[in-house]
């Protein structure tokens, strides 16, 4: 127990440590050996492979970190968590791709340098819970870096159930996320999550100009360790 100066010890503090030692030796024998504590454990950081991104979170992205890639389209989101995934394999750990809206290919995967042989597709699920639970299975089996491309095509259940032409429940897609990363972060430990998002108009904006929000409501700013906002400063084009 530690303990700066067991000299000046009561009788009284003696016995309430003793008892505080038996509450956390029954919380680990009940829950496991990492529920209670003293002090944070130094948790070693993995690189992103990009210079910048790691110099922006300190040197990478620590294991069981959520992150939040958001911004415009062709802004450079997939592209970097696709460089995220090549500095995974180069250090041996496992990689799973959701590959949700089905915006990036294997051709440009194999330009990148991403070993597309090892890495886990994942794809054609029916509904937005049906990947929130691929995610949970994924976190379960030892995945290292889980890329979700992207959280905004994560249709929930109810609204795949109706017509176009009917309303739908409002919020439904929120909801959604509020449950998943509810769950992803009391279970999730080792694994990198990042979640890629666009972003869209806040709607009923009253005067000025209309803000900016991402998909999945306040939850997934709500539970990441990191966001990161990418911007398109100019666009530059290959024509040959």
């Amino acid at each position: 127990f530690p303990s700066h100066d067991k000299q000046s010890e009561n009788p009284e503090q003696i016995d309430k440590k003793y008892r505080l030692l038996e509450v956390i030796k029954n919380l680990n024998s009940k829950y496991g050996d990492d529920v209670v504590s003293f002090g944070l454990e130094d948790i070693p950081k993995k690189t992103t492979g990009s210079v910048f991104c790691d110099y922006i979170t300190s040197g990478g992205f620590e294991p069981g970190t959520i992150v939040v890639y958001y911004g415009p389209k062709s802004s450079g989101k997939t592209t970097l968590a696709l460089r995220n995934v090549v500095a995974a394999q180069n250090r041996g750990d496992t990689c799973a791709w959701l590959r949700v809206e089905k915006g990036c290919n294997k051709e440009y995967m194999q330009k990148l340098n991403v070993n597309t042989d090892s890495l886990i597709i994942v794809e054609n699920l029916p509904s937005g819970e049906a990947y929130g639970n691929a995610i949970l299975d994924l976190i379960e089996g030892g995945v290292d870096l889980i890329v979700v491309d992207s959280i905004t095509a994560m249709i929930p259940q109810q609204d795949e159930a109706h017509e176009m032409e009917k309303n739908t429940a409002i919020g439904g897609q929120a909801r959604l996320f509020s449950r998943l990363l509810q769950r992803v972060n009391n279970k999730n430990r080792n694994a990198i999550i990042i979640l890629i998002s666009q972003v869209r108009l806040k709607p009923n904006t009253m005067g000025g100009h209309p803000s900016k929000v991402i998909s999945g409501g306040d939850a997934p700013g709500f539970y990441s360790d990191y966001m990161i906002e990418f911007r398109i400063k100019a666009i530059y084009r290959d024509w040959e």
